[in-house]
């Protein structure tokens, strides 16, 4: 297929301009919306998608979502981008102003930030509580519909037993779509922020790790996937009174698992695989960003590349191995990042190479370093900090990375469930010895209320579905793992820009007998 170029591309752009004067078509789906100019021949098309507009060619036979990447771009780029915005804009935050909702009025305190699709504001509920209000952009009015539409759905749980945020009312104020929601701390990523992003000790990540597979187990029992699990929409209640509660916060992208079909969800670096590569999609996902985020607590660091989908994967496959070959046989875009070989008698699949990506996608990538450089395997990251002071720290260490693993297995069939992760002996601590004067054992009493047993979670069933009692997967058995024979310790010195050496000091080997 003959790919058009950039000024080819804007040409399309500025011929649009032209035809502005012709009538309109809005078409809105849950998550594009396509401005369509010239409406008789569809000429000109405009995706607006996540907060962004891009300009399509000639859709000829082809369904909007069925084009490539490599055939759209960020209409912003173009010359007179400006003059298609129009009316799009995010709401003016001022403070001390009065909002008028059904059950009340809001005074606007401050903002508290602003994303591609919200702008958010500390508010105070003129006769009760101080609240956080999101304010839709405007031309965004339909996500917002959608998102309120979720929000009932979860309303079916208790948000505090289910770690969720607490969604108070919508209402609407100069066409923008307005939600309340209980007023929480700082993000893990604000917080991280605020300590120079410090890891996390692995009793703290137990902690949190356990709160959000209560969530998780929860969506799941409603049927529900987050689908943009992330630092920064993790947040802390309250951490000075609850140290380490917390609550899984914006539900703009989320989907029923039954009816779960885009491909634009998730943050680069905490996408799940299956995302990237066309596979069909459901809890799973979330199940993977969770892990992605466990592992940001515990370096400090992303774990995988945030800029290009084909530097995820490939530092996936680096890490975690390639995909099984029945996984890339099934996924839709798999030829973009994987060629199948015929140098053996069976056709096998390998990672293309960067230019090769570049050649059937179109898309530039480059390769930058981060600490996924220092890592070979996921076994790797026992050697990213000090070797631990104890063999009950080790051991504590091991679990928390066989956990992982599972978390974050390619293949998202394998990959562990919630309820089977609440049952892994990272959470439950069944590994620790009893009285053990560590800190491993002191994370079950940083959180009020958090039990570190597997957690019940009511299972909920609506009048338009029926969720099974069981997800038909066998019982998880736990095993333990060994000890890496060359368990090594890395001498870790952080550089001037950020990097890490590579100097390694061996040290005698240890051996650890499992209970």
């Amino acid at each position: 297929m003959q790919m058009a170029t950039h000024d080819e591309k804007c040409d399309r752009y500025n011929e649009m301009q032209q035809l502005t004067q012709n009538k309109l078509q809005v078409v809105s789906d849950n998550f594009h919306k396509w401005f369509i100019f010239n409406v008789e021949t569809a000429k000109i098309v405009v995706r607006q998608s996540g907060g962004e507009f891009y300009l399509l060619p000639q859709l000829a036979a082809r369904a909007p979502e069925e084009l490539k990447e490599s055939e759209v771009i960020p209409v912003h780029h173009c010359s007179g981008w400006e003059s298609l915005q129009g009316k799009m804009s995010h709401f003016t935050v001022k403070e001390d102003e009065i909002l008028t909702a059904e059950s009340g009025q809001y005074q606007i305190l401050k903002s508290l930030g602003k994303g591609s699709f919200a702008t958010v504001a500390k508010c105070k509920k003129l006769t009760t509580e101080e609240v956080a209000v999101k304010f839709i952009r405007d031309d965004m009015s339909f996500a917002g519909r959608r998102e309120i539409q979720v929000y009932k759905k979860l309303k079916k749980l208790d948000p505090d037993k289910c770690n969720v945020v607490r969604f108070i009312e919508h209402f609407t104020v100069n066409n923008h779509v307005c939600l309340a929601f209980e007023l929480l701390g700082d993000s893990i990523h604000d917080f991280m922020t605020k300590r120079n992003f410090k890891p996390f000790g692995v009793s703290e990540i137990r902690v949190v790790a356990q709160q959000l597979l209560v969530s998780l187990n929860a969506l799941k029992s409603i049927g529900l996937v987050h689908a943009d699990i992330k630092p920064d929409n993790i947040i802390l209640v309250n951490h000075k009174a609850q140290p380490l509660k917390v609550k899984l916060i914006d539900f703009g992208m989320a989907h029923m698992s039954s009816d779960f079909n885009n491909y634009k969800i998730q943050a680069i670096g905490y996408r799940a695989p299956e995302v990237i590569l066309g596979l069909p999609l459901n809890e799973a996902v979330d199940m993977w960003t969770l892990g992605a985020v466990l592992a940001f607590m515990y370096t400090g660091k992303h774990l995988y590349p945030t800029h290009s989908n084909y530097e995820a994967i490939r530092v996936m496959v680096q890490m975690q191995g390639q995909p099984e070959e029945h996984v890339l046989d099934s996924a839709k875009y798999a030829e973009s990042y994987f060629t199948k070989s015929n140098s053996s008698p069976c056709d096998v699949w390998r990672l293309n190479t960067s230019t090769e990506y570049t050649k059937i996608t179109g898309i530039e990538t480059e390769r930058r370093s981060g600490i996924y450089d220092l890592f070979k395997t996921l076994d790797d990251l026992l050697h990213y900090h000090d070797a631990p002071k104890d063999p009950t720290e080790l051991k504590d260490t091991l679990a928390f990375i066989s956990l992982l693993k599972r978390m974050l297995h390619m293949d998202p069939t394998k990959r562990i469930t919630p309820t089977e992760a609440l049952g892994h002996r990272f959470i439950t601590m069944k590994h620790l010895s009893r009285g053990a004067s560590n800190s491993a054992n002191i994370s079950a009493a940083q959180t009020t209320g958090c039990q570190m047993n597997e957690a019940p979670v009511e299972r909920y069933v609506t009048s338009t579905e029926t969720v099974s009692s069981s997800d038909g997967r066998k019982e998880f058995v736990s095993v333990e793992s060994k000890v890496p024979s060359d368990y090594q310790k890395k001498i870790t010195i952080r550089m001037n820009d950020g990097t890490f050496p590579r100097n390694v000091l061996k040290r005698p080997r240890l051996t650890v007998k499992h209970s």
